[in-house]
């Protein structure tokens, strides 16, 4: 071994040193640039209608169904019979904005729809995008289109460094439009008009105006981004100050920036592990955000109030063992996942369905007892696709 990296945000030296050790091996003759001949299996199949689809969701009226067809950088809205609606990005990665036809994806995954407007989590270039399904056009609303590392925020939109977002999801009147991002920092609280910066430990609620708010992930800390302006109230642990958030601000809501299972009262000493996928209950008495951390194999519960975090299922009571995995039914911290990388609320059931994905399954968490096993109802059923 010459050197070992951990983590991310070391792509610059990652760069470098294979360059030099690159060019000392060819120099002594132990490297040659000769070709492999390599032949990928999947060049021998006809194109795929989709390319790893990651995430998707409905419009209000369950009419409409878009798509993050992610392996061809793009985005669908279909009928619900699979009629193509619209169709924007793809097939080659990069980031454009514009009209349908002109702009570009890198591997999208969250998608969020309210009204004829979709929010998108563009992954690989670490930005959120908006889609306007009556103009037809595409736009950047938060993100430099580079990987940060900024773990405190307070930035407007287009001035906030993000990283890999993975998931969103949208709420009105103080509920949370949330994205999700790979390195584990659970959400920005992001305002398109105003600025402002909070950084302890807090919780949001409303002022005069009725909000819209991103939530979204990256180094393991919770940001949120409001798109109204409004008027915040911030709780500061024991103080409390009216703040004016502007539209475009993105200040910490948890998260310590920490890769670990830790859950805490105080959202900004929290830790989580690659979060990946959410879920909003806003309805009492939940209120909450259900958090798949799939590196520390949990589900977590964010409260939309307090913001503490809390333990749902999986996983292990060590804050450092994120390798408490497994297939097990069962309550709390004795259920064992693998892996999470989705969860969706029915709030008409009063249940979490999780796509354990390592474990190849769907389960069902029933939040009042903690209980996590397989869906009985599925295990009969077919499920087939067009």
């Amino acid at each position: 071994m010459l050197f070992s990296l951990d983590g991310e945000g070391n792509k610059e030296k990652l760069f470098l040193f294979s360059a030099a050790a690159l060019k000392f091996y060819k120099g002594k003759g132990e490297v040659k640039n000769n070709s492999i001949g390599i032949k990928l299996y999947r060049d021998s199949l006809p194109p795929p209608i989709l390319s790893f689809p990651s995430k998707v969701t409905t419009d209000s009226s369950g009419n409409r169904l878009v798509i993050a067809d992610t392996g061809h950088h793009r985005i669908l809205v279909v009928r619900k019979n699979g009629q193509l609606l619209h169709s924007t990005g793809g097939p080659k990665s990069g980031w454009k904005d514009g009209s349908f036809a002109e702009s570009a994806f890198h591997s999208p995954q969250g998608v969020a729809m309210k009204n004829d407007t979709i929010y998108v989590a563009d992954t690989e270039n670490h930005l959120i995008r908006k889609i306007n399904l009556l103009e037809e056009k595409v736009s950047t609303i938060a993100g430099i289109g580079s990987q940060g590392t900024d773990k405190e925020g307070g930035d407007t939109g287009l001035k906030q460094q993000i990283s890999s977002p993975w998931d969103l999801a949208l709420g009105t009147a103080g509920i949370v439009l949330s994205w999700i991002m790979e390195l584990g920092l659970l959400a920005y609280r992001f305002d398109p008009l105003q600025q402002h910066q909070v950084n302890r430990p807090m919780c949001f609620t409303l002022g005069k105006h009725p909000w819209l708010h991103f939530m979204f992930v990256f180094y393991k800390s919770v940001f949120e981004f409001s798109l109204n302006s409004g008027c915040l109230q911030v709780t500061l642990f024991k103080n409390i100050e009216n703040r004016v958030v502007k539209k475009g601000t993105c200040i910490r809501f948890a998260g310590s920036g920490n890769e670990e299972n830790r859950n805490n009262s105080y959202p900004h000493k929290a830790g989580f592990a690659q979060p990946s996928g959410l879920s909003l209950a806003q309805e009492e008495p939940w209120s909450c955000v259900f958090i798949a951390d799939a590196e520390s194999s949990t589900v977590r519960t964010m409260s939309l109030k307090q913001g503490a975090v809390k333990h749902l299922v999986g996983g292990e009571r060590d804050p450092l063992n994120l390798f408490a995995f497994g297939d097990v039914h069962g309550a709390g911290v004795n259920a064992k996942l693998q892996h999470p990388l989705g969860v969706a609320w029915n709030k008409q059931k009063g249940l979490l369905y999780v796509a354990d994905s390592y474990n190849h399954k769907i389960k069902v968490v029933e939040p009042k007892t903690k209980q996590c096993h397989g869906s009985r109802h599925w295990r009969s059923q077919q499920c087939t696709g067009a």
